[in-house]
């Protein structure tokens, strides 16, 4: 072998060596947890924990409808009677001290009826034993459940905000009610369901929004046609609409309740000024819901230094930010507390890891 030959194959040696060296540094190094995976079946889903937004990013469902079919939740039996028949009943609820949803299974006892009271509490017991108008409670419990999760109560906020994330937390609950009875709808239409029939199927809560599905002017036989900003703003003015009128002041109770133990338990709260970041984190968790296989932010309320919306939104061009106002007696309440002699004193900064879980307090349903 000649001198140059020598050479030349003594030069492809050393860069095939230097080759394999860089393919050695530039390959990423396995680490131990993949080691141990390697050959394991893929991690279950846990149900258990997930909220709607984490089955949906997971793509174990796409829609609501599949989410209620498939989360757990608890069955709770209650006894309907000449006694409490008559009572504000409770569909369903979330306990976040258990981190589970209830629902309700209701049985009639007519022990002692009368032939009319007889006949109420057995149409009650039909209505509220309906399977559509439990899974649309169940929806509407799942998705406290995700606020709870997702932190909206786990953020420091001022006394005033606090509470009127307390009348959010229900207001975006409800949302979730009308989005979950809006697929109901969308399927039966699909099917040439006419409206007498397929407005039978839901709450008549939500007029507002099905006169105008009935109308034509939102198309849920067609999505590809359907204005989904117009869409997402009648769903979230409906809803607004009838739970102001129905349940704002209903709300006071529950709302008295929460801002009393979070004022008690964090004594920085009380003099608390409004963080403009928590608030509106905390309203856009509230105010994400999965609508016609997306995630959409129908989040209205409060986006900081923003007026209206401008640009790219799930709303309409234009529209304006309007938060809900607290209930008199709930700022009379926080002004009571605050002028509680000591309380003063107390300084305004929220504890760097703040953590506030409440096992006592229930997000209760206000029915159907």
């Amino acid at each position: 072998m000649s001198k140059n030959h020598k050479i030349v194959n003594l030069m492809v040696f050393c860069l095939a060596a230097a080759a394999c060296i860089n393919c050695k540094e530039q390959r990423p190094e396995i680490t131990g947890e993949q080691k141990s995976s390697i050959g394991q079946p893929p991690k279950e889903f846990d149900w258990d924990e997930a909220t709607i937004i984490d089955a949906f990013n997971a793509g174990k469902i796409y829609s609501l409808d599949d989410f209620v079919k498939k989360a757990p939740h608890i069955t709770d039996t209650v006894i309907i009677n000449k006694d409490n028949y008559k009572s504000r009943i409770c569909a369903g609820i979330y306990l976040p001290g258990e981190d589970k949803v209830h629902l309700k299974c209701f049985i009639p006892d007519l022990t002692g009826c009368t032939p009319q009271q007889a006949k109420t509490i057995l149409a009650s017991v039909r209505k509220w034993n309906d399977e559509v108008l439990k899974m649309a409670d169940k929806a509407h419990e799942s998705h406290h459940r995700q606020v709870h999760k997702k932190g909206v109560f786990s953020l420091p906020n001022s006394a005033e905000d606090y509470a009127k994330l307390c009348a959010h937390n229900e207001i975006s609950a409800y949302t979730n009610t009308l989005l979950y009875e809006r697929e109901i709808v969308k399927r039966a239409i699909a099917h040439g369901v006419p409206p007498e029939v397929w407005r039978k199927i839901i709450s008549s809560r939500f007029g507002e929004y099905w006169d105008v599905v009935e109308k034509g002017e939102v198309r849920l036989d067609n999505i590809l046609l359907n204005d989904e900003r117009k869409d997402n703003l009648l769903i979230s003015t409906t809803v607004f609409n009838w739970w102001m009128k129905n349940e704002y002041d209903k709300n006071v109770h529950i709302c008295r309740q929460r801002i009393t133990t979070y004022l008690d338990k964090n004594k920085w709260a009380i003099n608390y000024p409004h963080n403009s970041n928590n608030y509106e984190k905390a309203l856009n968790i509230c105010y994400t819901f999965l609508k016609d296989g997306k995630l959409v932010n129908l989040n209205r309320y409060y986006k900081k230094n923003m007026m209206m919306v401008f640009g790219l939104s799930d709303f309409p061009f234009g529209t304006k930010y309007s938060d809900i106002d607290n209930q008199p007696d709930v700022k009379e309440l926080i002004v009571k507390i605050r002028n509680i002699p000591g309380n003063m004193l107390y300084d305004n900064k929220a504890p760097q890891k703040f953590i506030k879980k409440n096992k006592n307090i229930k997000n209760k349903s206000r029915g159907r």
